[in-house]
C-alpha cells in the first residue's frame, strides 16, 4: 500500500518543485539574467504571503481531512467550500492592487530598477489568487493516497512550463506575453488539480458509524 509514495509521490513532490523553479531557468536562457532577476523578486514578493497563509489553511484542512473525511465527505467537501470562500475575500483585495498598481509600488518601495518587476508581478498577481485559493484543498491527494493522480497532474504542470517558454522562445514572444501564457497554463493546472479534489472527496466511501 505505502509503496505508492516512494514510486508517485516523492517524483510528484519533486516535479511540483520543479514546475515553480523552472520559469528562471527558461527566462534566463531566452531572455537575460536581469531579466530572471526582475522576475525572481516578483515571484518571490507574491509567493512569501501565499506560503505563509496557504501552509497556516493546508494544515487545517489536512488535519480534518485525516481525521474525519472518511467519515463525513459531505462535511470535508463543505469545509473546502467554506475556505475558498475565505480565501477568495482574503486574496482578492492585494490581487486588484497588485494588477493595477504594482509597477508604480515596486519603483516607489524598491526604486525605479524594479519597476519591471512590478511588471511581472501585475501578470503573476491572478495566478498567486488561484494558487493561494486553491492550494490547500489539494492536501486531498495526499490524505487518501492520490499519489499516481498527482504524479500525473504535476507532469503535465512541468510539460506545460516547457511548451510555454519554449512557445514563447520559437515565436520570439516578449518576456510579458510569455509571462502571460504561463500564468495562464499554471492556472488551468490549479482549476484541474481543484476539479479532480472535489471529485476525490465526492467518491470517498462513508466508514461505518461504530456503536
Amino acid at each position: 500500500r505505502y509503496k505508492s509514495f516512494v514510486l508517485y509521490g516523492m517524483p510528484a513532490q519533486l516535479l511540483s518543485t520543479g514546475g515553480l523553479e523552472l520559469p528562471v531557468i527558461f527566462i534566463t536562457a531566452i531572455y537575460s539574467t536581469s531579466e530572471a532577476g526582475q522576475y525572481g523578486i516578483a515571484h518571490l514578493l507574491i509567493s512569501i504571503p501565499i506560503a505563509l497563509i496557504g501552509n497556516a489553511v493546508g494544515d487545517v484542512f489536512y488535519a480534518e481531512a485525516a481525521k474525519n473525511g472518511r467519515k463525513n465527505p459531505e462535511a470535508l467537501l463543505r469545509l473546502s467550500e467554506k475556505l475558498i470562500k475565505k480565501l477568495v475575500l482574503l486574496g482578492i483585495l492585494p490581487t486588484i492592487l497588485l494588477v493595477l498598481f504594482s509597477p508604480w509600488l515596486f519603483g516607489f518601495v524598491f526604486s525605479s530598477e524594479w519597476k519591471t518587476a512590478g511588471e511581472f508581478a501585475q501578470i503573476l498577481a491572478v495566478l498567486g489568487l488561484f494558487r493561494l485559493v486553491l492550494t490547500p484543498v489539494t492536501r486531498v491527494f495526499i490524505v487518501f493516497e492520490k499519489n499516481l493522480a498527482l504524479l500525473l497532474i504535476n507532469s503535465l504542470r512541468v510539460l506545460l512550463v516547457v511548451l510555454s517558454f519554449g512557445g514563447s522562445y520559437y515565436f520570439d514572444l516578449s518576456i510579458h506575453w510569455s509571462l502571460a501564457i504561463y500564468s495562464a497554463s499554471m492556472i488551468f493546472i490549479y482549476l484541474i488539480t481543484y476539479v479532480y479534489s472535489r471529485r476525490i472527496i465526492k467518491s470517498l466511501p462513508k466508514e461505518p458509524k461504530q456503536s
